[in-house]
């Protein structure tokens, strides 16, 4: 269930809304619920980047909309340590 408030925004937010709005096909509404979503991830996760949070954005829409592929891990080659072995210290180069 959405709940929707009308709230009192700045002539500035609103203009600058509408031009990021325009650039990404979104109306003016949903540009700042998108600015708002980001901030708030950016609040709770202040280590993170911007550019990790977008991509996690966009990986929870590709999710939504099923469009995934499996991943492809590299094959490293494995640094021996200790006892000629990988089991005590799985270090990759």
């Amino acid at each position: 269930m959405t709940n929707s408030k009308a709230v009192k925004l700045s002539g500035d937010i609103i203009s600058e809304a509408n031009k990021y709005a325009a650039l990404f096909s979104r109306s003016v509404p949903k540009q700042i619920e998108h600015w708002v979503k980001i901030g708030r991830i950016a609040e709770e996760n202040p280590d993170l980047p911007y550019s990790i949070i977008k991509d996690i954005l966009i990986s929870l829409e590709e999710i939504k909309h099923e469009k995934l592929s499996p991943y492809q891990f590299e094959r490293h080659q494995c640094l021996q340590v200790q006892n000629d072995s990988c089991e005590t210290g799985p270090f990759f180069v």
